[in-house]
């Protein structure tokens, strides 16, 4: 699960360098017995969600990641600028996976 999720963040951060113009971005990465997440955010020019350019396959990419390996992905413009992503993986009991 590791790649995917390195991906999808190198794909946000590739984003935010090339379209939204900032000059933070936050990463925050938490976890716990039963999940994943990480919230990275950027203080740019934010998203038009309704705008689409042809050839732009980021987010669809990112989104398509996080549904093969279960997780949740949600990108939001903010209302004080900028752009929000989180992704959210549940862990299932049976990873035996110790994080810490």
């Amino acid at each position: 699960m590791a790649t995917p999720i390195f991906r999808i963040v190198q794909e946000a951060l590739t984003n935010v360098a090339r379209h939204a113009r900032a000059s933070r971005v936050e990463l925050v990465v938490e976890h716990g017995p039963d999940s994943f997440a990480l919230s990275l955010r950027d203080n740019g020019v934010g998203l038009d969600v309704g705008a689409k350019r042809q050839g732009s396959i980021g987010l669809f990419s990112m989104a398509e990641r996080a549904r093969d390996i279960g997780a949740s992905l949600q990108v939001r413009a903010c209302l004080a600028g900028g752009t929000e992503l989180k992704l959210h993986l549940p862990l299932p009991a049976v990873m035996g996976v110790a994080l810490a």
